[in-house]
């Protein structure tokens, strides 16, 4: 949707909201299910094919609305959405989530790498890896390869090329197999119960 469309999606430089404080709140419904539906078409016109839903910065949790829009349209596409456990906190997301019958994750993590360098970001990497309890995790990372035009367009592309680094390196690999950590798809995921 452009900003004539749905002024309340867009911050004062004319992008969509980073997510980070209330905005989200004065978002029409109608909106943030249109956006969505609209990002969607536009990754399957692509060619893409898309396994899972997710937001930037949890702002489908913003309220019950919201989310209702967020839970529907995955499940209108037969895409499964990613759900934090601990977003289900909030009493009135918790009824939601249970009538949609899709699984929730129960822990979030990040790659834990700072930027501080090869063997610092790899033992910071691991501490992550050997804090993650049993059950459905999702880590987050945003790898990237060493190219000019990333260098360019990502001010922090040192930390995303590490965390590449790291997760083709063979060690973290073995470690995660020392751990019991088994990488699944979000394929598998939607095969999974509530």
């Amino acid at each position: 949707l452009n900003f004539e469309e749905a002024p309340e999606l867009y911050d004062t430089e004319g992008f969509l909201h980073r997510g980070y404080g209330d905005e989200m709140l004065n978002v029409s419904p109608e909106h943030y299910m249109r956006e969505i539906k609209l990002q969607i078409e536009q990754a399957l016109k692509w060619g893409l094919k898309p396994t899972h839903t997710d937001n930037h910065m949890w702002t489908a949790g913003k309220s019950p609305d919201l989310f209702e829009c967020y839970i529907g349209t995955a499940g209108e596409y037969g895409l499964i959405p990613h759900i934090p456990q601990w977003s289900l906190k909030r009493e009135e997301l918790t009824p939601i989530h249970e009538k949609s019958g899709f699984i929730a994750v129960d822990g979030d993590f990040s790659s834990g790498i700072s930027g501080s360098g090869y063997t610092v970001d790899k033992a910071a990497l691991y501490k992550q890896l050997e804090n993650i309890k049993p059950g459905l995790n999702v880590l987050t990372l945003h790898p990237v390869v060493d190219t000019p035009e990333i260098k360019v367009i990502i001010p922090e592309w040192q930390v995303r090329y590490t965390e590449y680094r790291l997760f083709m390196d063979d060690d973290t690999r073995k470690v995660m197999e020392e751990l019991n950590i088994k990488p699944v798809t979000w394929r598998e995921v939607s095969q999974m119960a509530l």
